[in-house]
């Protein structure tokens, strides 16, 4: 892979903006010659190697400005502006109030809430007002109530279920307008939860031959999995049967038929991100949980979640609280059937929260990004949801 970060030699950094905002590029305009002087030199966001280097899902990426140091360090929002102050004689006195006490909390308060409204000078605010029907969310919990005296495994798949079709409404409601059929089909024949671009018009690129042929090909693995490597390995470790089955859950559901759902509708011009997409390839652990692996939670929770904490506390509050959430989230799917193992798949979110936090200081890659992913899935997936909740799963389905 190219070494080089850029095709542009910068003594002191990169100044990155988002060359689609009005004020951002009135602001490169007037400063941008002070800023060459001072060794800087000012690319929009949107350029293919800036996106290629930050490796951010779209959305957040856009989220503020950033400066990035030769080092390949990059500082955001409001602690890009106070870097960039201390360059200049004039800003000093900004730099100086920003180091008294809970001043700098607000002022990132303050450029978060003006970047959040920076398109309303193009004539398009992009401040949401529709209405959030939150009330939505509240349905998961009413599952504990209506599910009493069930099997294990019948509480997990009807909890998934509760929370799949919260969340389902919950994005569906929020676009409009909705055609009967599309709404039909996003509520009835996909998986994903990104109504904007189900909805949308945008165009999408046909899938190929071999795309097909790697879902098939994955349903079929899915199948070896359940029908051959789970039952032999049933003789020897039940723990072993058990994370083999779910291996062949998965790859049959996630990368084989949801995968072809998904390609079904881009062939028809529909455009619908795969819930898993090729996660394998992820080059850091941002590119891992934010574009590749389950964009049927990650992408709402970047939306809903992620975005709002953003704008108003800073990146690092926001992705501490999507993985808490994503921690009890999967509490209700994985311990409360179970009846034990709590904490252990919030303890799981919150060390890729760390492990996340730690990589935007230091540059990731393929093999940590993995490692840490999927180490630690001992204790997301711990075994006494194995062996109450999976176990009788599969033996109840015949593969056991």
């Amino acid at each position: 892979m190219n070494t080089e970060i850029t095709d542009k030699k910068a003594e002191a950094g990169w100044v990155l903006y988002d060359g689609a905002c009005n004020i951002c590029t009135g602001f490169v305009r007037r400063f941008s010659p002070a800023l060459r002087r001072r060794g800087f030199e000012c690319v929009p966001l949107q350029t293919p190697w800036v996106r290629e280097r930050l490796n951010l899902p779209e959305d957040e990426l856009m989220l503020e400005m950033r400066v990035m140091e030769p080092s390949g360090n990059v500082l955001g929002g409001a602690a890009g502006v106070l870097f960039l102050a201390r360059r200049f004689w004039w800003a000093l006195p900004l730099v100086w109030l920003a180091s008294l006490p809970g001043a700098f909390r607000l002022l990132d308060a303050a450029y978060r809430w003006g970047g959040a409204r920076r398109y309303c000078a193009n004539g398009v605010c992009a401040v949401p007002r529709r209405k959030r029907h939150w009330y939505l969310l509240l349905l998961p919990a009413c599952m504990p109530f209506l599910l009493q005296d069930v099997e294990p495994w019948v509480f997990m798949w009807a909890m998934a279920g509760a929370l799949w079709l919260a969340l389902k409404l919950f994005t569906f409601f929020d676009v409009a307008p909705r055609p009967l059929g599309k709404s039909l089909a996003y509520l009835l024949a996909w998986p994903g939860m990104d109504a904007p671009e189900f909805f949308s018009h945008s165009a999408v690129v046909r899938p190929t031959p071999r795309d097909w042929s790697f879902a098939l090909l994955n349903v079929a693995a899915g199948g070896a999995f359940l029908c051959g490597a789970a039952r032999l390995a049933n003789a020897y470790s039940v723990i072993g049967a058990g994370w083999l089955g779910m291996i062949g859950i998965v790859l049959v559901l996630h990368f084989g038929v949801f995968k072809c759902l998904a390609l079904f509708w881009r062939t028809i011009g529909v455009a619908a991100t795969p819930i898993m997409d090729a996660p394998l390839r992820s080059r850091s652990l941002s590119e891992f949980w934010g574009r590749r692996w389950n964009t049927g939670f990650s992408i709402p929770a970047r939306r809903y979640l992620m975005e709002p904490m953003a704008r108003r506390f800073g990146t690092a509050p926001g992705l501490f609280v999507v993985f808490l959430v994503s921690g009890l989230v999967h509490e209700m799917v994985i311990s409360f059937p179970a009846g034990a193992g709590f904490g252990l798949p919030t303890l799981y979110f919150l060390i890729q929260a760390a492990a996340l936090a730690y990589e935007r200081r230091h540059r990731g890659n393929r093999i940590l990004t993995l490692l840490c992913a999927a180490v630690p899935a001992v204790i997301l997936f711990h075994p006494p949801f194995i062996q109450r909740v999976i176990i009788p799963f599969l033996t109840t389905i015949g593969v056991l």
